[in-house]
This record gives C-alpha cells, sequence and structure tokens, in this order.
C-alpha cells in the first residue's frame, strides 16, 4: 500500500503542484503584482553581477542584500537572458521540490497518511504558489530551509559527519539567502544533544554542520569587511528591524506603514547605513532595559500579529473584502488545526519532528523581536502544514 502511493499518488500530487505554479505562471505571463522595491534590487545587483560590477545596485557595493538570491537570478540571466518568465518557472520546479521535501518530512515525523495529506496541502498552498511566480526569494529561501529540517532528520537519525556537512552547506546558502537563521545552531545544539542516542556522534556531526556552514557565510563576512571596513556577518537592517518591532503606529490593521528610524531619530539622516543601523540597535537596547514590562507587552503583540494574518490577505483585500474575510477564517482552521497537531506529536519520533519544531520555535523567537511581516513568515509555513496534517489525521483517528 505504501508503495502503491509513493508510485502513484506522490506523483499525482507533485505534477498537481507544478501544474498549479506554472499555471498561474502562464495565466498572468509573470505580471508583477506585489513587486515593489526589493525585487528591482535583485534584478539590479543581478544583471551588474553579469556586467562584471560584483555585488553593487543603482548606488554601489549592496550592504543590505545577501548573495544567494542574487546569484540565482544571475544564473538564469546568464542563460536565458534578462527574462522573469524563466525565473519564475525555475522557481516553480523549486517549490514543487518543496513539497516533495515536505513530504519526506512528515513521513518520518508522522506517517504515511499525514505524509500524503501535508504534500497535498503543500502543493494547493496559495502562499507558496503565489510567491513561486514573484521575482523575491522566498521560494528560494523555503526551499533551502526544508531542505535543512530533512538533512537535521538524516543527521539526528545516523550521527553521520557526512550528513552533518550537507546540512552545514543547506545552512549556510540559507543563512545568505535571508539572515534570519544566522543564530538557528544555537538552537539546534541542546535539542539535538538531549534527543541523539548517541551524544559524541552528535556533537560530532555538528561540529562539522557549524563548522561547514559557518565556513560558507564567512566568506560573505569577509567580502563586507573588505568592502565597508567592518565585520558584517550577512546584511544590514536587524537594527531597522528591531526599531520596528517597537513601533505602536506600525499598522493600520492588516496594513503595514512604512516608517523609518530616521522619523524618530533625526541625528541619523544622512549617515552611512553601517554607522546607522548599530546606533538604532543600541537604542532600542538600551529602550528594552529601561521599559521591560511595555517591551514585553509589544513581543506579545508581535507574536500575534505574525501568526495571525495569512500571506497575501492585503493583496486579496484589494481585490475583495468579502474573499479576504473567508481567507482570514480558513487561515484560523488551518492554525487551530496545527495547533492540535502539537498535541499529537509522538514521543517515539520526537527526532524526526524535532528539527522542523525546533526551526518553529526559532522563528516564533525571533521574529517577535523584528517586524512580524507575514511574508517573512512564509517560507516557515511548512513546519504549520506539516503540523495540521498530523492534526487532522489524528482526530480522524480518534473518531472512527
Amino acid at each position: 500500500m505504501n508503495r502503491d502511493i509513493k508510485n502513484k499518488v506522490l506523483p499525482a500530487i507533485l505534477l498537481t503542484a507544478l501544474i498549479a505554479r506554472v499555471g498561474l505562471l502562464m495565466i498572468y505571463g509573470g505580471t508583477d503584482i506585489a513587486e515593489q522595491y526589493d525585487s528591482k534590487e535583485y534584478h539590479s545587483i543581478a544583471v551588474n553581477l553579469l556586467h562584471g560590477k560584483g555585488f553593487t545596485n543603482e548606488t554601489g557595493p549592496t550592504e543590505i542584500r545577501p548573495p544567494v538570491y542574487p546569484l540565482f537570478l544571475a544564473g538564469i540571466y546568464s542563460v536565458f537572458g534578462y527574462n522573469d518568465f524563466w525565473v519564475k518557472f525555475m522557481q516553480c520546479l523549486l517549490d514543487t521540490a518543496s513539497v516533495l521535501l515536505i513530504f519526506r518530512l512528515g513521513l518520518k515525523a508522522f506517517g504515511m497518511s499525514a505524509a500524503v495529506l501535508a504534500a497535498g496541502i503543500g502543493a494547493l498552498y496559495p502562499p507558496m504558489i503565489l510567491y513561486s511566480n514573484l521575482r523575491l526569494g522566498e521560494t528560494l529561501f523555503t526551499f533551502l530551509l526544508v531542505t535543512e529540517a530533512y538533512l537535521w532528520q538524516r543527521t539526528l537519525e545516523s550521527g553521520s559527519m557526512k550528513h552533518g556537512a550537507l546540512t552545514g552547506v543547506a545552512h549556510g546558502l540559507a543563512t545568505l539567502c535571508r539572515s534570519t537563521t544566522l543564530l538557528f545552531p544555537l538552537f539546534v545544539l541542546p535539542v539535538g544533544f538531549l534527543l541523539a542516542a548517541g551524544k559524541r556522534r552528535f556533537l560530532r556531526a555538528f561540529a562539522v554542520y557549524f563548522l561547514v556552514g559557518s565556513c560558507i557565510i564567512s566568506v560573505w563576512s569577509v567580502r563586507n569587511y573588505s568592502v565597508f571596513g567592518k565585520y558584517i556577518p550577512v546584511n544590514l537592517g536587524a537594527g531597522a528591524l528591531m526599531w520596528f518591532a517597537i513601533q505602536e503606529n506600525v499598522w493600520q490593521g492588516d496594513k503595514l506603514i512604512e516608517l523609518r528610524p530616521e522619523s524618530e531619530y533625526t541625528d541619523i539622516i544622512g549617515m552611512p547605513m553601517r554607522v546607522s543601523d548599530g546606533i538604532v540597535a543600541r537604542r532600542v537596547v538600551k529602550y528594552t532595559a529601561a521599559h521591560p514590562i511595555r517591551y514585553a507587552k509589544m513581543l506579545l503583540r508581535n507574536e500575534i500579529q505574525l501568526w495571525y494574518l495569512p500571506v497575501g490577505k492585503v493583496i486579496l483585500s484589494g481585490k475583495s473584502r468579502l474573499l479576504a474575510s473567508l481567507y482570514q477564517y480558513a487561515h484560523y482552521l488551518f492554525l487551530g488545526g496545527a495547533f492540535v497537531g502539537l498535541f499529537f506529536l509522538s514521543r517515539k519520533r520526537a527526532m524526526a519532528w524535532a528539527p522542523f519544531l525546533t526551526l518553529l520555535v526559532y522563528v516564533a523567537v525571533m521574529h517577535s523581536i523584528v517586524l512580524p511581516v507575514p511574508r517573512y513568515r512564509l517560507p516557515f509555513d511548512f513546519i504549520l502544514i506539516l503540523l495540521f496534517a498530523n492534526g487532522v489525521i489524528n482526530l480522524r483517528l480518534k473518531t472512527q
């Protein structure tokens, strides 16, 4: 039975995922209805790379954009020319590969039924379909995160240094796609040590993972130091995101209001970002120390904001308020199912679900102290999909 599912049902799910993504691309022709500044800058950097100008945007060397997504674009441009269609087609393929990895993650963590359901949800998950058709880094980042979680499953199971090295490669590339995951190893170490049967083997595998990932990331850190004369592990912007997270008026309903720290700290106007971003970060830390209770309330607000708002609702509300409301209720149901899935986690399979659950805890912590934009959560939504599938399957079994 399981072999029939792998041979028939899984290919059908993957084909459905690909058709849904490429179908949207063919219908809209790659129209950039939701792409703004970020997309244009990624394109600019990729074009400059191909012209031998290095990692530069329209004004010079970039200090706010990690390198992996511009390199991804440059690679496609070098083969197909400056054509958005092929960028988005490749992202459709990558996103379909992510659905396959969601299945593999679910199979080890929850069993065949939940794995099939999770893959089916991933195949038709609207935000994943939408963002695979946008020239933005979410699809590539999602693929790298799912890959890292899957490889961590293998590493915990085997204790192999080879698997540790491969996981380190995935971590390094994911971090250089979006620096959010830079500190993830600090969460992996205690969890893995507690769960691994062979503590020494795990520590060796973790050491290789950390060393390989750090070496990959350090290539970009060295580049930043040589260009800007300052140690910047991946990119700047953390100070501004931390400042956003403590603003009372940053949200107007579900819509994010564009604000800049310069509106409050006028003395940083005109400073290079490599100077001003550090100043802003230090002032936010000083604010938290002076107002711990108020800061804790803001963190709670950010946590709620991070999870309750479905990706793409703001775009949809511009088309139809009714559809946006239905989409919101569907998301509440989705979150409820994922919450139920937490209660049905099997201790016997802890090594299989611990890698992506640790990642969920990590993003919950990180995005409560920086701007909690749903788009930033999207690459981690595969974890909610897995938990939702586990909850639904177990509820079904309980009611039979």
